[in-house]
């Protein structure tokens, strides 16, 4: 996750608290529980605008959007404290990231498998690499080294004669970036 630690703790810990209180609510299998992937607040006029992204294994829609809005904002409007810290008139938005958006949260990569990825990422010596290829693996959840497979892409144009190249093993510790590609 990629939350700024200039946000107050307490408005952070109130919306991880309904993000996994929504998705407990509906009893939803694992592949349907929403995560917290990004949190941004930025000052406004009168009061703060919450930028929420959540996101499951198996893509967002709106009514879960619109309904974690709403218990989002519930718990503020409850909340004289939190009120205090998003200011009276503060605007929400709950959504989820975009196509061809950042990689921010482990748990994003199995939703993206068969996707193309362009990954920077640091090899055994250090230096910053980039690839892009084919998310072909995912193992985020392993204890010993979550990690992402990629199987790069043949360019140019003599694609039916050019070898294949090796898949990329990339350790989830070593990707300073990693960008979904939007495919036509």
């Amino acid at each position: 996750m990629n939350i700024s630690s200039m946000i107050e703790p307490q408005l952070v810990a109130a919306i991880e608290r309904c993000v996994s209180g929504y998705s407990s609510s509906r009893q939803a299998g694992r592949e349907d529980e929403l995560f917290l992937v990004d949190l941004k607040v930025k000052n406004g006029g009168q009061g703060r605008r919450i930028e929420v992204l959540v996101e499951t294994e198996k893509g967002v829609t709106i009514s879960q959007c619109a309904a974690l809005s709403r218990m989002i904002r519930d718990e503020i409007e409850e909340s004289s404290e939190l009120q205090g810290i998003a200011g009276e008139a503060f605007d929400l938005t709950v959504s989820s990231p975009g196509v061809g958006g950042a990689v921010l949260h482990p748990r994003q990569y199995i939703r993206h498998a068969g996707r193309l990825l362009r990954v920077h990422y640091r090899d055994g010596s250090g230096d910053v690499r980039e690839v892009t290829g084919r998310l072909v693996q995912v193992d985020v959840l392993a204890e010993r080294r979550p990690h992402i497979v990629l199987q790069p892409e043949v360019r140019g144009r003599r694609k039916k004669r050019a070898q294949v190249p090796e898949a990329v093993d990339i350790a989830l510790e070593d990707i300073e970036k990693a960008v979904v590609q939007v495919e036509f």
